[in-house]
């Protein structure tokens, strides 16, 4: 059976206040708070991290998709850790987080390599499509 949020609604816009209420009782002392921020940052968060997997790892999601959304998630609740609401926008930080262990995910897992030698292959390859557009290949 798949987990849904309380109210049965999946919302696509988090309110800020919402996130930053949900990091100030992941900060807290009493165990018991930190703990209803987690659950409660993961019915708010989970069809959002969904939407984000769908919409930026569209072929690897379809093949992968339980395995993203943990990575997904993990990179929430890490982001969520270490966010600063004085510092940026929550959920632009939070997406970087998120997209971090996703692109992690596959690396590892999928093409059983690290993420920079994937980053560093993908600039070679823009560099001989580049040499080919202009005629310059050896």
């Amino acid at each position: 059976m798949k987990s849904q949020p309380p109210d049965g609604k999946s919302t696509s816009k988090i309110p800020n206040e919402q996130i930053v209420d949900i990091v100030n009782r992941l900060h807290s002392e009493d165990a018991f708070v930190r703990e209803g921020a987690e659950r409660d940052a993961y019915y708010l968060f989970r069809p959002w991290v969904i939407k984000f997997g769908q919409r930026n790892f569209g072929s690897y999601w379809q093949r992968y998709k339980e395995d993203m959304f943990q990575s997904g998630m993990c990179g929430l609740f890490k982001s969520l850790k270490t966010y600063n609401p004085a510092i940026s926008a929550p959920l632009t930080y939070l997406t970087f987080g998120i997209r971090h262990e996703m692109h992690t995910f596959i690396a590892q897992y999928v093409h059983e390599t690290t993420r920079h030698y994937i980053s560093q292959m993908a600039k070679v390859t823009k560099a001989r499509q580049k040499l080919a557009e202009t005629g310059n290949e050896d």
